[in-house]
Order: structure tokens, then C-alpha cells, then sequence
């Protein structure tokens, strides 16, 4: 155990924002030091402030940005960690929470500060290499394949807990309907479109031929507004030609679970916020491209989300979702998938207590 334990959480992303944002808060209400590194990327910032910004304690520090190319990936990676050691050499953490941060693990390693590293994309080789084999405790969905975990050499302090990650960011959110209207929207008379992560480093493609702009020329949702998160301003001009006045740009950072189930239909290319519509209840398309992981099957599995690509297939979704009965299942199914799962921050929570006295109290 580390007595006098500071909490260092790294966020490289929106979703990380929303997934510690019960722990940090619990890790402020039983008198932890709390610092919080924030990577440049996408509403990572605006939300980490939203969430945090308030509270006593917490020293919030930005530090580096996104990579596009695989070179400047490599670059902003070694800024990151030079500009990491600093903060770390201050601060002087004694425990990192990351969702699988390859900088944020490597720097603790080096400064023999322990790990818990959470993750649940069995497909991104490059992260899981980077941060599994150097992590205290990793913390992976039950349905993450055994397999990976062995070729990642997470072969040690390995706990898994029944559902998905994005449980943790959907709870304690409530439906804002005052935030709704702030972006000139309407219950259930607009579609949420989210592309895919083009430009990850295990899903790279132009943004021009995502499988989403392949769906809205096809005149997917023309008789609804489409509220687009996009990734980038490259994005938002490919969109915006073929949408026109229907699209609608979510340029104001509100939490997704606050907006989400108003929407008719959520459409995504990517994973996290297609898995916070589901659990939220509210008809949700994956068209994502790739393969799927373990973490999309299982909602499939509850009939909590429907994948295809293919317009027709969507059209009729569409159409469907216009059945208040079939809204009402769905909404059912996923209320009785969270009753049979876990809160993963709770299962964080317990492996910090490992380390620290205080949170076992």
C-alpha cells in the first residue's frame, strides 16, 4: 500500500473525461490530492473543464496533442512524455489511472510509480503493446479475448468485470432538454452521427470515404435534422456539402448522455458514444468499419444495437424507430443489461484501494 497517496488520472480523450469522472470526484470527496494531465484532442479540454474545473484539490494540466500521420504520432509521443516527466517530477504522483495512455504509463514506469491501466479495444495492437506489459493492474471487460491478452503480455493482475466501460460514463447523467434546445434542436426530430476515428492508429482512411458520408448520400435521415460530432474541420466541410441545412454541428461541449436520448436515431461509425446510445436506451445503428470487439458483440448480443452499413438496412431502422413500442424495448433491454452488470469504476475503484489505505477505509 502508498500511504499519503496522490492520484495522477491522464485523459487523452473526450471519453476518458466522462468515464473518471465519478472517481475523480469520489477521489476529491475522501481527501485525495488529485492531478489530472489532459491531452489536445477533439472536446477533450472544453469537457475535462466542464467536469473538473470546479473542484478543490485537482491541479489540471494540459499537456501535448493528437497525431494524424503515423511520424507525427512518433513526435507528439515523445513531446509528450518530455512535458509528462516534467509535471511528474513536480507533482510527484504515486498512482496513475489511464485508459491504456501510452506516454502516461511509460513515464510512470520509468519513475517507478504503479499503474492501473483500463481498456477495452482488443484490435489496437500499438496500445495495448505500449501500455499492458508495463502496467500494475490492467482492468479489461470479461469479453476481451484471452488470446490478446496473452499476445499483449497482460499475463499478470489481470481484473475483468462483466459489461462494458461506457457504463461508468453514462451514469449520474441525466436528459437536459435545456441543452437541447440551446443547439435549436428538438426531441426525437434529429439523428446523432458520429464518424469514424479516420485517423487513429488502428483505423486510418480518409475522411472522405467514410462508411457515414456512403450512407447520407443515400438520403439516409433526409427528413430528419442530423446533429454531426465531428473529428475535424476536414469533416465538417464533406458533411456540410452533403447535408446542407439539415446538418446541425454539436460546437458546443454538452455531455453526449445529456443530449443522447432525445435523438431519434444515433448513428455511429466509431465506438464510444454507439455504446453510451445503447446503454442509454435510445435506437442505436454501428456502422463501424472494422471488425467489431468483443465489447460491440456483447451489446449486440442484448439486442441493445443494430450493425450494418448497408442504407436500406438503416432507412428501415430508421423507419422503425418510429414504432413507440420498439422504442420501448430497446429502452427496456438496456435497462435490464445495467441491472446485470458492472460499474467498471467501481472495479477501479477497489484497485486503487490496493494501493492506498485511505479508499479501503
Amino acid at each position: 500500500m502508498i500511504v499519503n497517496c496522490k492520484l495522477w488520472f491522464d485523459i487523452a480523450g473526450a471519453p476518458h473525461a466522462l468515464f473518471f469522472n465519478s472517481m475523480v470526484k469520489k477521489a476529491v470527496d475522501e481527501g485525495f490530492n488529485v492531478v489530472i494531465t489532459v491531452r489536445e484532442y477533439g472536446y477533450t479540454v472544453p469537457l475535462s473543464g466542464i467536469l473538473f474545473d470546479s473542484l478543490d484539490d485537482v491541479k489540471i494540466y494540459v499537456v501535448g496533442s493528437h497525431g494524424t500521420t503515423i511520424v507525427q504520432k512518433l513526435y507528439r509521443y515523445t513531446e509528450r512524455i518530455r512535458e509528462l516527466s516534467r509535471i511528474v517530477k513536480r507533482e510527484r504522483p504515486t498512482l496513475l489511472i489511464s485508459k491504456a495512455s501510452p506516454e502516461a504509463v511509460r513515464v510512470a514506469y520509468t519513475f517507478n510509480i504503479p499503474s492501473i491501466t483500463v481498456y477495452d479495444n482488443e484490435h489496437n495492437v500499438a496500445q495495448c503493446k505500449l501500455t499492458f506489459p508495463l502496467s500494475s493492474i490492467i482492468i479489461v471487460p470479461a469479453c476481451f479475448p484471452r488470446s490478446k491478452l496473452i499476445e499483449y503480455s497482460a499475463n499478470h493482475n489481470v481484473l475483468k468485470f462483466r459489461g462494458v466501460c461506457e457504463i461508468a460514463n453514462v451514469l449520474g447523467f441525466k436528459p437536459n432538454l435545456n441543452k437541447l434546445r440551446s443547439l435549436g434542436l428538438e426531441p426525437y426530430k434529429f439523428i446523432i452521427a458520429r464518424p469514424e476515428p479516420y485517423d487513429s492508429s488502428y483505423h486510418v482512411k480518409k475522411p472522405e470515404d467514410s462508411v457515414l458520408v456512403k450512407i447520407f448520400k443515400n438520403g439516409i435521415g433526409e427528413e430528419y435534422k442530423v446533429l454531426l460530432y465531428p473529428r475535424n474541420h476536414v469533416e465538417l466541410k464533406i458533411y456540410s456539402k452533403i447535408l446542407g441545412d439539415k446538418l446541425v454541428v454539436a460546437n458546443k461541449v454538452i455531455p453526449f448522455p445529456e443530449i443522447a436520448p432525445f435523438s431519434h436515431v444515433v448513428i455511429g461509425a466509431g465506438g464510444t458514444m454507439t455504446r453510451e446510445a445503447a446503454l442509454l436506451g435510445v435506437p442505436t445503428v454501428s456502422c463501424y468499419p472494422g471488425d467489431s470487439l468483443g465489447v460491440m458483440k456483447l451489446l449486440e448480443s442484448f439486442k441493445l444495437l443494430f450493425s450494418t452499413a448497408n442504407p436500406k438496412e438503416i432507412k428501415n431502422f430508421i423507419r422503425k424507430a418510429n414504432d413507440q413500442s420498439f422504442r420501448l424495448s430497446i429502452k427496456k433491454r438496456a435497462e435490464n443489461f445495467l441491472r446485470k452488470v458492472e460499474n467498471p469504476a467501481l472495479v477501479v475503484w477497489r484497485a486503487i484501494s490496493t494501493f492506498s489505505p485511505k479508499s479501503a477505509q
